[in-house]
């Protein structure tokens, strides 16, 4: 995996704040996504390539699942839960994972209305469909 490739599963997993995981994206040469030295590229789960060569990154239910609880537990402000749908919607290389889409979408249209109690009933629905 590149080194590109592990920051934009950390913004999908928002193991990082959208802001701190763009700026290190801003620094990375977007060509070659600069390959972590020692390891070897793969592609992981949640990982498609698409037609230029590029690996995309997907959204899985259960990278949603994890934020959508950490926002629950209070670990994530409605604010912060909206910029971080904001960045992975619009983000080239991140993409809803394909056998999920169809409740991923929705998922995405809602969260900037979403209160701890109704994230809980995401969360619910999601785990349901993994």
């Amino acid at each position: 995996m590149t080194h590109r490739e592990s920051i934009l599963r950390a913004l999908v997993r928002y193991d990082r704040p959208p802001e701190e995981v763009l700026a290190e994206l801003g620094g990375l040469d977007p060509e070659s996504g600069e390959m972590v030295e020692g390891e070897e590229e793969q592609q992981d789960e949640g990982e498609e390539q698409d037609e230029g060569g590029q690996v995309e990154i997907g959204l899985t239910p259960d990278d949603a699942i994890a934020v959508l609880t950490r926002f629950v537990e209070g670990d994530i402000t409605s604010d912060e839960l909206d910029r971080w749908s904001t960045v992975v919607r619009d983000h080239d290389f991140i993409v809803l994972d394909s056998d999920h889409r169809e409740l991923l979408e929705p998922l995405l249209d809602e969260l900037s209305e979403l209160t701890p109690a109704t994230a809980g009933d995401w969360v619910a629905r999601l785990d349901l469909d993994v």
